[in-house]
């Protein structure tokens, strides 16, 4: 008899031995135990599992046993302490808090009003002059102070960042 571990051929009554396994009702996983046990040798169930898969016609192969089905989870039960629904710290199914609702975020502030901008070419623009853009072609730029640690000035500075 040819043992199938490390990689080893399995022989013919090693696999016949197998299908008896098989037709008897033992499970893939209590084969290798046994084929372990007899061989001495650490055999696996993803071992037996190849050796049913190539040596094994579909139709020798015992049919998958029935599984019993779950119990289905019974209904929930109205909290005894909260028999109306109105709200409490709990749930009505008593599994912990009440979750806190998401708050929608605040509205945005109004920007302030605009001021007029200078509108001046790029060539003109100097150290803290505002640098939001103006028109579609040849751009000009609005050209009031900017705001400490931005390009813009206080106006274009709220319309173009969003807080986070």
């Amino acid at each position: 008899m040819s043992p199938a571990p490390d990689g080893q051929r399995w022989g013919a009554e090693l696999v016949n031995r197998v299908r008896t396994m098989l037709t008897d009702g033992l499970s893939r996983g209590e084969i290798a135990e046994v084929l372990s046990g007899r061989l001495g040798r650490h055999i696996t169930r993803n071992a037996v599992c190849g050796v049913v898969d190539r040596h094994i016609a579909e139709n020798e192969r015992p049919p998958p046993k029935a599984r019993a089905p779950k119990p289905m989870p019974s209904k929930r039960k109205r909290n005894v302490h909260n028999p109306a629904g109105s709200p409490n710290k709990r749930y009505v199914s008593g599994h912990g808090p009440r979750p806190t609702p998401i708050k929608p975020p605040p509205p945005p502030v109004p920007l302030p009003p605009p001021l007029l901008a200078r509108n001046l070419d790029i060539m003109q623009l100097k150290d803290g002059d505002c640098r939001y853009p103006y028109g579609s072609g040849p751009y000009t730029f609005c050209g009031l102070a900017t705001q400490p640690g931005s390009s813009y000035c206080r106006y274009h500075h709220r319309a173009c960042w969003v807080p986070r």
